[in-house]
């Protein structure tokens, strides 16, 4: 007779400030080329700084970067998010080329016009080429998302869900 899964869900640990060093540095030994090093860069400190989905850094446009903002609408349900350009995340956003002969519509992470499930999986397997090169144990995507809802309390901010939102209005 086969157990039931423990009910209990897995403590998520977010990562140390030596792993993010460590997955970051990866990437500056990851890819072919500068153009897939600072790619993979820029799709890390998407996740790091701003905790949005891997759909979302697939589908990010270029001109959607205005002035200190990035605007941006989540692929899974339609938001219209609006974030402040952090100096790191805006550099490296800024320092991938695009591809050659691509408008600035283009997703940034992507030579399509739109996302598609393609461009989604590319970013993840991007990230989790990252994330084993850089040797750090159970590197996940999510974990950033873990480690922003830890770190932002903690430093005086609010992290809230649309549900959340509504309810504090």
């Amino acid at each position: 007779m086969d157990m039931p899964p423990d009910p209990k869900p897995r403590p998520r640990e977010p990562y140390t400030a030596e792993e993010i060093a460590k997955i970051i540095a990866a990437t500056d030994a990851f890819g072919k080329n500068q153009y897939e090093r600072l790619r993979a860069r820029a799709m890390i400190l998407l996740r790091r700084y701003y905790g949005i989905r891997v759909s979302d850094v697939a589908t990010l446009r270029r001109d959607r970067i205005r002035g200190n903002q990035i605007f941006l609408h989540a692929l899974k349900n339609g938001a219209a998010i609006w974030l402040a350009a952090l100096r790191r995340g805006r550099f490296a956003l800024c320092a991938v080329s695009k591809p050659y002969g691509a408008k600035d519509t283009v997703p940034m992470h992507s030579g399509a016009a739109e996302a598609t499930l393609k461009s989604i999986k590319t970013v993840g397997r991007t990230l989790q080429a990252v994330f084993l090169k850089s040797g750090v144990s159970g590197a996940t995507s999510r974990r950033f998302r873990h480690t922003l809802a830890t770190e932002v309390p903690v430093k005086g901010g609010h992290v809230y869900g649309t549900r959340e939102k509504r309810a504090l209005n």
